[in-house]
């Protein structure tokens, strides 16, 4: 565990691979304001937060209340939110949502790794649609759509410093959202806010061009749409990306009988893959024929059409 301070009141939380099950390095943010601590993000399960009661009994600042800030609902970020449950938990109305569908498919999916039978899906129970601001405190939450469609971001405006969650990543984005359109509006925003310093949840500060870095990739990607690479990275986000589309489309067909588990297991047994070998799906992504994908998302779409 690497703990950064950050400015005058951000300490920046960083889990590396022999801190939790999680073998990326992943950070959580904490902000100490005069009365108030915002915590960013949660982690992959609540015995994760242990690091963050400790530093704050350490410190004293039990008495300060506490608040939690979800920036997406990717399981990596939120299934700490255990240790929690009697706070408030502060995310976009469409994390809430997310959580909502895909909580049971990826508890099953990890069933043998980050699964360790101590997770309570733990919902946001404070949501807000454009924007939050703590006046006082300095600090606002701002709906961000770019990595996923409910990303948002932590601005502590008295400091000048974004917390940014997976909006940014070295070398380049992961897509877990079909609209890359709106990915550079996001990030061509979040260049305009001019902060001081910005973090990222997997790439600990960002440097100074990670973010032009980034939007020149999400471009090129728009350009050359359907160009295949052997890059494992780039595959995975052109056939992610066409995932969403397609679960997108299921859902304005189905509407509220959409079962986000049932489409992801049946699309995959279509494939030839059951659903134990599901941990490993976004290798499975990675690699399967960008046509045989496409191919079974139409049939798909054709079967909830009839």
């Amino acid at each position: 565990m690497i703990i950064e301070q950050i400015g005058n009141r951000g300490y920046l939380f960083t889990f590396e691979p022999e801190d939790s099950a999680l073998k990326s390095t992943t950070s959580v943010y904490l902000i100490n304001t005069e009365n108030k601590l915002f915590l960013c993000d949660t982690h992959i399960s609540p015995a994760s937060m242990v690091w963050i009661n400790q530093f704050i009994d350490a410190n004293n600042l039990g008495d300060k209340e506490l608040i939690v800030f979800n920036t997406h609902a990717d399981w990596d970020h939120v299934w700490g939110n255990g240790n929690f449950r009697a706070n408030k938990i502060i995310a976009h109305n469409s994390c809430k949502l997310r959580m909502q569908e895909e909580s049971d498919f990826l508890l099953e999916k990890y069933k043998n790794t980050y699964n360790d039978g101590m997770i309570t899906i733990t919902l946001p129970n404070t949501t807000f649609e454009h924007n939050l601001i703590y006046e006082e405190e300095g600090i606002e939450f701002i709906h961000t759509p770019g990595h996923t469609c409910d990303s948002a971001i932590c601005i502590d405006h008295k400091e000048s410093i974004i917390f940014a969650g997976d909006l940014l990543e070295e070398p380049h984005p992961l897509f877990n959202h079909y609209d890359l359109e709106q990915y550079v509006r996001t990030l061509e925003f979040l260049e305009s806010l001019d902060k001081e310093i910005v973090l990222t949840a997997h790439s600990g500060i960002a440097k100074n061009n990670l973010l032009q870095a980034n939007l020149n990739y999400i471009k090129h990607v728009i350009k050359n749409k359907y160009e295949l690479r052997d890059d494992p990275d780039y595959a995975f986000n052109i056939k992610n990306a066409l995932l969403l589309t397609y679960i997108e489309l299921a859902k304005e067909y189905l509407g509220i009988d959409f079962n986000y588990n049932k489409f992801k297991s049946n699309l995959w047994l279509t494939l030839g893959i059951p659903q134990d070998d599901l941990e490993e799906e976004n290798d499975i992504l990675t690699n399967i024929p960008y046509d045989q994908l496409e191919e079974a998302l139409k049939n798909y779409i054709e079967s909830i059409k009839c």
